[in-house]
């Protein structure tokens, strides 16, 4: 999946640098939107069946560069584990952030466990 993030509706959403490039001010994305971003429900290729539901278990967010407002980044997704713990799967998957450059921004590994039954909206 690719994102653009060209212009923030506020400008308290942007955070500017001290620094300038020409004179101009260089606007990073903060970095709560490249982790909304980099959710695995927003891959196309997601799906759980019917009367699945996913339970967020626990995360890890390694930031290695900052997103820069006008970059095109794209997002990739893998499996990287799959485990069983007191009789319930789970599993981890990696998200890393990549902008136009091929720099790497972000990445982020995800664990989840899978629920069905009652109380699962079908």
């Amino acid at each position: 999946m690719n994102f653009v993030l060209l212009r923030s509706s506020t400008s308290s959403t942007l955070r500017q640098s001290k620094t300038t490039t020409r004179g101009i001010f260089r606007q990073f994305i903060p970095r709560p939107l490249l982790i909304a971003q980099s959710n695995v429900t927003r891959s196309p290729s997601f799906q759980l069946p019917p009367g699945m539901a996913a339970v967020h278990a626990k995360e890890q967010v390694e930031y290695f560069n900052p997103g820069r407002v006008g970059k095109t980044f794209r997002v990739c997704w893998n499996v990287v584990d799959v485990y069983e713990k007191r009789g319930r799967l789970y599993q981890v998957k990696e998200a890393l952030i990549i902008d136009e450059d091929d720099t790497i921004i972000l990445q982020r590994r995800i664990t989840d466990t899978y629920i069905a039954g009652e109380g699962v909206v079908k």
